[in-house]
């Protein structure tokens, strides 16, 4: 298997030199262009090593993920792998941008990701909000799209997100949640408030 550490350090955080700033880079963006730029290209591995080093032995490993096949729900991310690109922090959706792969020219960009059969990010796929005085926001859309006229409302919890999610007092109300990081801990099936949520939305900055 092959793993990253994700760790979306602030650009203060990693700004106190070594032995003082916080240890760990962006590793989920960079991952698969490095991999396969360095050694699917070089000849030191073929495609579907990395893919199963990378995907299948750890979803068999963890039970995770889903199979490819004709009906089954779609867990996957869709890469364009002839065109070159060049990796700069300023474009990584992750609020941490401390990476040592800064301006190396890779291929293996990712277009797509899919969860459970539906489509939670695409390449230059933008949402926005329109508040009543006309007002617009613009972000990146993810998870289930759709128009909705909802209240938006705030909270400021940082932990509980789940909780919130599923609570049915937030019924079609537009959740903008003020603590930066949110779903770094995961769900538990004890904590749904209910199975089926009825959110209007979800606002987060990561």
């Amino acid at each position: 298997m092959i793993a990253t550490d994700h760790a979306p350090h602030s650009a203060q955080e990693k700004s106190r030199g070594l032995e003082k700033s916080a240890m760990g880079i962006v590793g989920l963006e960079t991952a698969f262009a490095e991999l396969y730029t360095n050694l699917v290209r070089r000849g030191e591995l073929t495609l579907e090593r990395l893919v199963e080093l990378l995907c299948v032995s750890p979803g068999r490993r963890f039970g995770i993920g889903t199979s490819l096949a004709v009906g089954a729900p779609a867990d996957l991310a869709a890469f364009e792998l002839e065109t070159p690109y060049q990796i700069n922090p300023d474009d990584f959706l992750s609020l941490g941008k401390s990476t040592p792969f800064a301006g190396d020219t890779v291929y293996g960009r990712c277009r797509m990701t899919m969860v459970n059969g539906r489509i939670v990010w695409q390449e230059n796929l933008t949402e926005k909000i329109v508040l009543e005085d006309g007002a617009e926001y613009p972000g990146v859309g993810f998870g289930y799209r759709c128009d909705r006229v909802c209240e938006i409302v705030f909270n400021t919890s940082m932990v509980g997100y789940q909780e919130i999610v599923s609570d049915p007092s937030n019924t079609y109300q537009m959740v903008v949640m003020t603590y930066p990081l949110i779903g770094n801990y995961g769900i538990a099936d004890d904590d749904f408030e209910t199975k089926t949520p009825t959110l209007g939305g979800l606002v987060v900055r990561e």
